[in-house]
C-alpha cells in the first residue's frame, strides 16, 4: 500500500484543528524511568518563588538515550549516532548528518496503531530529513503505522541533516493526536 504523504499531513492538520477547536485534552502526564507519575503542571499553579527561580526542565524533556513513558504506558526511546550519506542521498542540506533510532514500546493491554511524525531542530534551524535509498542503514521513509501488539516494540531509523549537532532537539510522540511530544536533546 502506498502512502500519500501530503494527504496524510492534510488529514493530521485537519484533525489537529478539530481537537483544538473542540477542546480535547491530551495524555499529558508521564512516568519517568523510575515509574513515578509526573502530572502536568499549568503555569497558573506556579508559585512566586518558582517564578524567581531558574526555569526547571519539563518532565517531557530528556537526553538522547533516555526513555519517555506516557500515562497509557506507551514509551519511546531515541538514540543518536553518526550518518554518512551516499552520493545519491536527498535532503543533505546542512554541514552535519546524524542517525536517529526510535523505539516505540507498547506496555499497555491494548493493540496500538501509531501515527508518528518526528521533527528535528538544530542550532535554531529546522533540520532536513534525509532520504538515502540503498544507503549504509535502512532508513524509514515514513514512520511505521503497523499495529503494535501489547508487550511488543517497533524500531526504525531516521537520518537528519543538521546545522549544529551540539544543539539537537528532536520532538516525537506515539501519535499526532492525543499525546504531548517527548523532546530529546543533546
Amino acid at each position: 500500500m502506498s502512502i500519500n504523504k501530503p494527504a496524510l499531513l492534510s488529514i493530521a492538520v485537519a484533525a489537529g484543528l478539530i481537537v483544538t477547536l473542540t477542546g480535547c485534552s491530551s495524555v499529558g502526564g508521564a512516568k519517568g524511568d523510575s515509574g513515578d507519575t509526573k502530572p502536568p503542571v499549568s503555569r497558573s499553579e506556579s508559585s512566586a518563588e518558582e517564578a524567581e527561580a531558574a526555569p526547571a526542565v519539563a518532565a517531557n524533556v530528556l537526553k538522547f538515550g533516555d526513555t519517555y513513558t506516557w500515562e497509557d504506558d506507551m514509551s519511546m526511546s531515541v538514540s543518536l549516532g553518526a550518518y554518512v550519506p551516499t552520493e545519491y542521498a536527498a535532503g543533505v542540506d546542512h554541514a552535519n548528518q546524524i542517525l536517529v533510532t526510535v523505539t516505540l514500546t507498547n506496555n499497555s493491554a491494548e493493540t496500538f496503531e501509531p501515527l508518528v511524525m518526528g521533527s528535528m531542530v538544530s542550532g535554531g534551524v529546522t533540520a532536513s530529513s534525509i532520504t538515502d535509498i540503498g544507503g549504509p542503514v535502512e532508513l524509514a521513509v515514513f514512520a511505521p503505522t503497523d499495529p503494535v501488539l501489547p508487550g511488543n516494540s517497533i524500531t526504525w531509523n531516521e537520518a537528519w541533516s543538521v546545522a549544529d549537532p551540539a544543539t539537537l532537539q528532536y520532538s516525537i510522540a506515539p501519535a499526532t493526536l492525543g499525546y504531548d511530544d517527548a523532546i530529546f536533546t543533546s
